[in-house]
This record gives structure tokens, C-alpha cells and sequence, in this order.
């Protein structure tokens, strides 16, 4: 968009002015009449509007096939969500049965049996209250996982916003600005083109009017000298 901004900025309409001086490197390099460049200048513009246009519709293809994907991120990301607090819940469930019965349990059975028998459940008490504390570090990263997941759905929605003006503006600028833009630039060919040909014809009629004068001016000068002749004698004697 830029490029075709800047190539329009750059027509000078008043390169089209017949009576405008040349440069001296203008005429040196033999530079093409003005209308000719102009009209030259136009296709080179309108090849660069077809071009971009090209571009700006690939780009909208591709902004809405990300808006799709980006939905779908969203449905896998919300149930990513939901599943890793059914995970947590569980996790939570099971460390409060393990403090409420089985640790206790534990440890009651430890006080309660012989001295050699002792050994033996004090150590399956500490792999079962190791187990319950690596349980807990794992719920408890489920936890910060799941809400760095929270934080994303926003963000995945606030991308697929700002695709969606995206698409938006570029699709305004193909049914709107680019035909305008077209329409302007096919108006001001024209438009010289008339004045061109208005010109040319105002020559035609301003010769055709030269000519008519002259002629006129000729016939009044050829009828005196014809009636000054005829009034003459046929001798000049005083």
C-alpha cells in the first residue's frame, strides 16, 4: 500500500502542460512528450495496484485460515484448562485421604509395632509421606500450569481481534480504496486526453478562422484592385 501511495504522490500533472519549459537534461535526453510519459507513468502504477492487490488478497487468505487455527487453539486450550482442574482436584483428593487416614495410619501402626517390626513400617511411613510431598509438588504445578493457561485464552482471542481488523481494513481497501483509486487515475488519462484533443481541435478552428480572414482580407484587396482597373481608361491621358 505504501508503494502505490507513493507511486500515485508522484504523478505530476503539470509535466502534462504543453507550454511548460523544458529542462535542459529534458531536452538532451529527448524525454517523451508529456502525455505519452503520463499515460505511461499510469500503467506502470496500475501494474504495481494489480500487483499489490495480488498480495493483499494472499495476505487475507492467510489471516483467515490463522483466525481458524486460532479458534481451534482456543477449544484445545479451554479443554486443556478444564481437564487440568479435573487433575488437580484428584491430586487435591488424594493428599487429603492421605493426611485424614493413611499417614495417621501409619503412624499409629509404627508406634504399635515390635521393635523389630518397627524398622520396617517407620521406613514404608517415610516413602508413603515422600510420595504424598511429591504428589503435592505436582499439584501444585498443575496449579501454576493451569493458570498460565488461563492467561492465555485472552491473549489467543486478543490475535485473533486483531486479525479479524486486519482482514477487515484489507478487504475495505479491495472493494473500496483500490477501485477508487483505479477509477481516479483512468479519469485523469482521460481528462488530459480531452483537454489534448480540445486543443488540437481549438488549433484546427483557429487555422480554419486564420484562413477564412486571410482569404476575406485577400478577396477585398483583389475586388478594389479589380474595380480600380475596370474604372481606368483604356489610355492614362490627362
Amino acid at each position: 500500500l505504501r508503494e502505490i501511495v507513493t507511486s500515485i504522490r508522484g504523478f505530476s500533472v503539470q509535466e502534462l502542460d504543453p507550454n511548460r519549459e523544458r529542462s535542459l537534461w529534458e531536452r538532451i535526453t529527448g524525454r517523451a512528450q508529456p502525455m505519452a510519459q503520463f499515460v505511461a507513468r499510469y500503467e506502470e502504477v496500475q501494474g504495481q495496484i494489480d500487483r499489490i492487490t495480488g498480495d493483499l488478497l494472499t495476505h487475507e487468505q492467510t489471516l483467515l485460515k490463522d483466525i481458524k487455527s486460532l479458534d481451534k487453539l482456543y477449544e484445545k486450550t479451554l479443554a486443556f484448562y478444564d481437564e487440568l482442574a479435573l487433575y488437580i482436584a484428584a491430586g487435591a483428593a488424594r493428599l487429603a485421604e492421605l493426611d485424614a487416614t493413611e499417614i495417621p495410619a501409619r503412624e499409629a501402626a509404627v508406634q504399635a509395632a515390635a521393635e523389630d517390626a518397627g524398622v520396617m513400617k517407620a521406613q514404608e511411613l517415610r516413602d508413603l509421606r515422600a510420595a504424598r510431598d511429591d504428589l503435592e509438588r505436582r499439584v501444585h504445578d498443575l496449579k501454576l500450569t493451569r493458570q498460565v493457561t488461563m492467561q492465555s485464552l485472552p491473549s489467543i482471542r486478543l490475535v485473533q481481534e486483531n486479525d479479524k481488523s486486519l482482514v477487515t481494513k484489507i478487504n475495505s481497501t479491495l472493494v473500496n480504496t483500490v477501485p477508487l483509486w483505479e477509477t481516479q487515475l483512468a479519469q485523469a488519462v482521460t481528462i488530459h486526453r480531452s483537454r489534448e484533443a480540445s486543443a488540437v481541435v481549438r488549433e484546427a478552428n483557429d487555422l480554419t478562422n486564420e484562413l477564412l480572414t486571410k482569404n476575406a482580407e485577400n478577396l477585398r484587396q483583389a475586388n478594389k484592385e479589380i474595380r480600380t482597373e475596370m474604372e481606368r481608361g483604356v489610355f492614362d491621358i490627362e
